[in-house]
C-alpha cells in the first residue's frame, strides 16, 4: 500500500513561447518572425498598462485582452504594517499587483471541446473529425 503522504506525479505539458509563435504562425499563415513581432509588441503594451496603473483616475485598471480573460492590476499603496512577530511597525513600499481572471464562460467554452474529445474517444465507430474553413472542431456521429 502507498503511503497517504505520497503525491502522484502529474504530467504537465509545457507549450514553450517557441513553440507558441509556431502555432500563431500556421494560425494566421504568416512568418514566425511577424508572430513574435506581433506577440512582443502585446507583452510590451500589457507590461506598460498594468506599470501605469497610478497615472490613470482610480487605483485599479483592467486589460479585456480576450473575451473571457482580463489582466487586472491594483496600485497598493505605501503603508506602515505591524508585524505580528516583532509587533514593530515597518514601512511596505507600494507595489502593483497583477492578476488575471478567467471568466466562467471561456472555462466552459474550454471544457466543451473536452466533452466533445472524451465522446469521440468513447463512441464506437462513425466518428468524425474535421476543422471546417474557420479553423472550428467539427465533429460527425
Amino acid at each position: 500500500m502507498e503511503n497517504e503522504n505520497q503525491t502522484t506525479e502529474q504530467k504537465v505539458e509545457v507549450v514553450s513561447r517557441n513553440e507558441f509563435l509556431d502555432i500563431i504562425a500556421l494560425k494566421t499563415k504568416k512568418s514566425k518572425p511577424l508572430a513574435k513581432m506581433f506577440l512582443d509588441a502585446i507583452e510590451e503594451a500589457i507590461f506598460e498598462l498594468l506599470r501605469s496603473v497610478d497615472e490613470y483616475d482610480g487605483q485599479v485598471i483592467k486589460i479585456k485582452l480576450f473575451n473571457g480573460i482580463v489582466f487586472t492590476a491594483e496600485k497598493i499603496p505605501t503603508q506602515f504594517k505591524v508585524n505580528n512577530f516583532d509587533g514593530k511597525k515597518h514601512l511596505v513600499v507600494g507595489y502593483v499587483k497583477p492578476k488575471v481572471n478567467v471568466s466562467r464562460r471561456y472555462v466552459e467554452n474550454i471544457n466543451k471541446g473536452l466533452r466533445y474529445k472524451s465522446y469521440a474517444e468513447k463512441a464506437s465507430k462513425g466518428v468524425t473529425w474535421e476543422l471546417d474553413e474557420d479553423d472550428d472542431l467539427d465533429i460527425t456521429v
